[in-house]
C-alpha cells in the first residue's frame, strides 16, 4: 500500500473511529444516573417540582429505561404538590419517544462507527508499507474531526440558547420540544442550564480520551522516525 493512500485510509477510518468514540460517550453521559442526581442536587429541581428528592430518582430512572429502550412506557405517579399524579404528560411522552428513537440510532451508529474505524486501521496497519504513514493519517482524520467538533463548541459556548434551538431543529421534524414550564415536569427535569453542563461534561471526556489516542499516535510516529523503522527493517527515514 503506497504511502498516500495508507494516509487517506488511516485518516478516514480515524475519523470514523473518534466519531463512534463521540457518540459512545454522548449515550453513556446522557443516561448517566449520578450526572442527573447531581445536576438536580444544583439546580434544585425537586422544589421547582414540588417533588421529592426520592420520587423524582424513581421518576429519571422511569424516563432513562425508556430511553434506552428498556421499558415500553414511562408510566411512573408521584405526589407533585401534594397531589398524586403522572409525573409525565402525553406530550412529554410523544417528545420522548422521539428522544428515545434518537438515542438508539445514535447508539447504533457510535458502536458500528468504532467497529468500521478498529477494523480498518488494523487492516491498514497490517498493509502499510511505512508505519508512520499509518498513525500520521491517524492523527490527519482526528484533526479534520476536532476542527468539526471546535467549530460546535465555539457556537454552544457563545450563544448556548441558539445551538440547542438548532440541535432541535435538525433532529426533530415536530416542535414536542418546546414544552412548557407550567405544565410539563420535563423541562423542570432538565433546564437549560442542565444541558449546558451535559453538552461540556461529555465534551471533556471525549477531549480527554481522544486527546490520549492522539498523543499515543504521535509518541508512535516519534519513535519509528528514531529508529528510522519501514515495514520493521532499519533504513533511513524518508520525509
Amino acid at each position: 500500500m503506497n504511502r498516500k493512500l495508507t494516509r487517506m485510509l488511516a485518516a478516514v477510518a480515524g475519523f470514523c473511529l473518534i466519531f463512534g468514540l463521540l457518540c459512545t460517550v454522548i449515550c453513556v453521559g446522557a443516561s448517566s444516573r449520578n450526572f442527573y442526581y447531581k445536576e438536580y442536587e444544583k439546580l434544585g429541581v425537586h422544589n421547582d417540582i414540588g417533588i421529592s428528592m426520592e420520587e423524582l430518582k424513581e421518576a429519571t430512572d422511569v424516563l432513562l429505561d425508556y430511553t434506552e429502550g428498556k421499558r415500553e412506557d414511562m408510566v411512573v405517579y408521584a405526589d407533585i404538590k401534594g397531589v398524586n399524579e403522572p409525573v409525565f404528560n402525553e406530550r412529554e411522552t410523544a417528545h420522548m419517544y422521539d428522544v428515545r428513537n434518537l438515542f438508539i440510532n445514535v447508539r447504533a451508529v457510535g458502536i458500528a462507527a468504532i467497529i468500521l474505524g478498529a477494523v480498518g486501521l488494523v487492516l491498514i496497519a497490517v498493509f502499510a508499507r511505512d508505519k508512520k504513514d499509518f498513525f500520521k493519517g491517524y492523527l490527519y482524520g482526528n484533526i479534520a474531526f476536532f476542527a468539526i467538533v471546535a467549530f460546535i463548541v465555539a457556537y454552544a459556548a457563545t450563544d448556548f440558547t441558539a445551538f440547542w434551538t438548532s440541535f432541535h431543529h435538525v433532529f426533530f421534524t415536530n416542535d414536542l420540544w418546546l414544552l412548557d414550564p407550567a405544565t410539563d415536569n420535563l423541562i423542570l427535569m432538565v433546564p437549560e442550564q442542565f444541558f449546558f453542563d451535559l453538552v461540556f461534561m461529555i465534551v471533556g471526556v471525549f477531549v480527554a480520551i481522544s486527546a490520549v489516542l492522539a498523543a499515543a499516535s504521535g509518541v508512535s510516529i516519534k519513535i519509528l522516525k528514531k529508529k528510522g523503522l519501514k515495514n520493521g527493517v532499519c533504513k533511513a527515514c524518508r520525509k
